[in-house]
């Protein structure tokens, strides 16, 4: 727990956020560096779920992603569980989302899985990024040795159809 506070995030994000929630999109921060797209999403998550009955887990995308890539490999029962894990937490965060090293693994056999079994159940996803949700896309399309569009789409889909706005904290470092 992390003293960020719902009260401290500009108002036009704050509604953003609220109107989200309502809405059952995912949450998908962007802007520049220290612009406060993690503390928005540190403050929403203690409002919406500090000290009731739920589960967060808050990933370092590039640091969780290659962990989850290495298992993939090394330990399947581990990767399971981890796999298992995210799918199913109340609410996941991916902080600095992009900043992972991409590839067909990734994309294809961890986040799209994760991610569509979320979309299923409506599990809360939140996302910071120094990218924008097109740039995002872009970055998965454009993989090495990848010929296989169709799942490129399919991720993109994905994420555009539970994220309806992305939130720009700022294009400028405010701290």
């Amino acid at each position: 727990y992390i003293d960020a506070k719902y009260i401290d995030i500009k108002r036009e994000i704050r509604q953003s956020i609220k109107d989200g929630f309502v809405a059952g999109d995912w949450l998908f921060l962007y802007g520049a560096i220290r612009s406060g797209r993690t503390y928005a999403a540190i403050a929403t998550i203690n409002k919406k779920y500090i000290g009731k009955d739920s589960q967060i887990a808050f990933l370092n995308s590039p640091k969780r992603c290659k962990e989850l890539c290495d298992l993939y490999f090394k330990s399947r029962q581990d990767f399971d569980e981890l796999m298992k894990a995210y799918s199913e937490v109340d609410c996941l965060v991916f902080d600095d989302f992009g900043q992972e090293l991409k590839s067909k693994l990734l994309r294809d056999n961890i986040l799209y899985v994760i991610l569509s079994k979320r979309a299923s159940e409506n599990k809360m996803t939140i996302f910071t990024s120094d990218f924008s949700l097109a740039e995002i896309c872009k970055l998965y399309s454009k993989l090495k040795d990848d010929t296989n569009d169709v799942m490129s789409n399919r991720f993109c889909e994905l994420l555009k159809t539970k994220i309806k706005n992305g939130l720009e904290t700022s294009p400028l470092t405010l701290y």
